[in-house]
């Protein structure tokens, strides 16, 4: 008995768009850990009562990664229960994955780049693990897990997220998170010594960002503007 293979979006958290503004879905796919590289695909964006938003509207594929510009309009309902569901072509064989959607008001972006890594520690630049060095991709993975993370928290704090106005320190909260993250991916025998106090000071950073972190919402009278809703705790971290 033949069985289909088995593929997964390398996603972590659900799609989070805001109404009226171009955002690109991706849909990195994986099976058993690897990448799997698709030539061509669809998009399908359905809504919590199963009507057609967007329907088998084209994916644009590039690097075997097939994406999707999707613009949710103004009058579109916020909240959760949206699906987008990709018909992707692999092998010549098409196979249909799905991903959940969340409308919200505001959504903060991945704002911080290599450069304000390196600005604020350059012993990254040279630092790189390796397998992302024979890949090319420098810090992103990292930077990726940062914003991913600040997206999940944001997600768990369970409260309308029409009434989300501004993440308040989203910035520094993302850089000083993808230091802590970048730092941890180094290889323990890589002059530890040197790294140790660095790793420490950035821990350090990390916990005044996150105490300083905000999210402000109006028109919610449970929640108070400019109380803090995240608490971390210190990084894990094996120093």
């Amino acid at each position: 008995m033949s069985t289909r293979q088995a593929y997964t979006l390398a996603l972590g958290v659900p799609y989070l768009v805001a109404r009226a503004v171009a955002w690109t879905l991706s849909a990195p796919l994986e099976s058993a850990g690897a990448t799997v590289s698709v030539s061509s695909g669809t998009c399908t964006v359905l809504r919590p009562d199963g009507t057609a938003l967007v329907s088998a509207a084209a994916a644009t594929i590039s690097g075997g990664v097939a994406t999707y510009a999707l613009t949710v309009p103004a009058a579109e309902t916020y909240g959760r229960g949206y699906e987008v569901r990709w018909a992707l072509t692999v092998s010549g064989v098409v196979y249909t994955v799905s991903h959940p959607l969340v409308v919200a008001e505001q959504v903060p972006l991945p704002t911080v780049t290599h450069t304000h890594l390196y600005r604020y520690c350059p012993e990254l630049q040279t630092r790189q693990p390796p397998a992302q060095q024979t890949a090319g991709t420098g810090w992103q993975p990292q930077l990726d897990a940062a914003y991913e993370e600040l997206l999940r928290r944001l997600l768990d704090q369970g409260q309308p997220l029409q009434y989300l106005r501004s993440v308040d320190g989203a910035h520094e909260w993302l850089l000083r998170r993808a230091l802590v993250i970048c730092l941890l991916a180094i290889d323990a025998g890589q002059e530890l010594h040197q790294l140790h106090q660095v790793y420490r000071v950035s821990s350090a950073q990390f916990r005044d960002a996150d105490t300083a972190l905000r999210l402000v919402y109006s028109d919610l009278p449970t929640v108070a503007r400019g109380a803090p809703v995240l608490a971390l705790g210190p990084p894990p971290g094996r120093w």
